[in-house]
């Protein structure tokens, strides 16, 4: 049995935290798995929960060249065969990869985002770090063609598509969860689940809002999560006088809740790799407005799961999810299909299945002699 350990050096692991554990969960089945990420409160809390799962989990750091050489120490004591860095943007977990030839073993990189970087330095330090690499994963396929257009070798690229577990029922009522975040109870609310970031593109979609507000007054905007540019945000929804129509309540252990008490699940992103969050709500049968960017308009289907943007297009955003509040019957169309096309090609098993053979394939090319452990 194969003993694969997945790393990211990231302090705020969030998404790709999550990415993580639910491959951990598929994949031990056939395999040993380890998980490793920086102590910091959200790694914290993901080896935390890698733990109550009954996966190995271990707090280090390995985010400088004087972390590589203990780390690579750290493989080889605890006999892994492949190492899998998990890197959220494409200048993260690069002194990991450097570990991992140390210790005798291949390294398997999984990109979550498509090829963005133009700084002259950091592609560079990219391409230096992708020749370490026995295979690059790209959670969609447009992820992966952004990377060979950027002169990676095709030869090493894959595309997984993200998948996600099956959903859990919701623990309370939309009706309980409408009253507890204070909402009307014919609230139409649009549920958003994202870190505020210029990449996801809440400045746009705070734009959209006056315009569907006209259309429908009871529409609700609850937008979940934390970040940067969230202070900035409320700011301007103060300053437009739509304030009392955005529902802020920071970062929540309850989407699932969340997201049956929504009619529309909304990702104004102006970049991504495949959002998780999209397919967690197909899976419970919630559409997505997203905007037509990659990976997005790889989970949801135009005009039969939802509907997608240009992105950055406040406009064409408000009169997307105008009609489709207008149209309850194409809702409940949508949410049926999306539901279907998740378990269809979405799930934790499937990528877990995919991932395995990439691993396959690379410790055979490697000649390390898998479960050494």
């Amino acid at each position: 049995m194969p003993h694969v350990c997945l790393l990211t050096d990231s302090l705020e692991p969030s998404g790709v935290g999550r990415h993580m554990l639910l491959l951990a969960r598929a994949l031990r089945r056939a395999h040993r798995v380890s998980l490793v990420c920086p102590s910091s409160p959200e790694g914290d809390r993901l080896l935390a929960r890698a733990r109550r799962m009954g996966i190995g989990a271990a707090a280090i750091t390995v985010r400088a060249a004087a972390d590589e050489q203990p780390f690579a120490a750290w493989l080889r004591s605890n006999a892994v065969d492949l190492l899998h860095v998990h890197a959220g943007v494409g200048w993260e977990g690069h002194h990991a990869v450097y570990a991992g030839p140390v210790a005798g073993i291949p390294v398997v990189r999984t990109e979550h985002l498509p090829y963005v970087i133009t700084d002259a330095e950091q592609v560079r330090d990219h391409a230096a770090v992708a020749a370490r690499c026995a295979r690059i994963i790209c959670v969609s396929r447009a992820a992966r063609d952004s990377y060979a257009r950027a002169g990676f070798a095709p030869e090493i690229l894959r595309a997984v598509h993200n998948g996600i577990a099956r959903p859990r029922a919701p623990r309370r009522s939309a009706a309980e969860v409408r009253a507890e975040l204070g909402l009307p109870e014919d609230a139409r609310v649009l549920l958003t689940v994202a870190r505020f970031t210029a990449q996801k593109g809440h400045a746009h979609l705070l734009d959209a809002v006056p315009a569907v507000l006209a259309a429908e007054p009871r529409a609700r905007f609850v937008w979940v999560g934390d970040g940067p540019l969230r202070a900035s945000i409320q700011r301007r929804a103060r300053e437009m006088g739509v304030s009392e129509a955005i529902i802020i309540p920071g970062t929540r252990g309850d989407v699932p809740e969340l997201m049956g008490a929504a009619e529309l699940c909304i990702l104004p992103s102006l970049f991504e790799g495949l959002p998780l969050v999209a397919l967690e709500a197909m899976a419970m049968g919630v559409p997505v407005i997203g905007t037509d960017v990659c990976g997005t308009a790889e989970a949801v289907r135009d005009g039969r799961t939802g509907l997608l943007v240009p992105a950055g297009d406040a406009g064409a955003l408000a009169e997307a999810i105008r009609a489709a509040l207008a149209d309850p019957e194409a809702l409940r169309r949508w949410g049926r299909a999306g539901r279907a096309r998740v378990r269809r090609r979405f799930t934790a098993e499937r990528m877990a299945a995919r991932t395995a053979r990439v691993y396959r394939a690379a410790l055979a090319e490697s000649g390390v002699p898998a479960g050494r452990a």
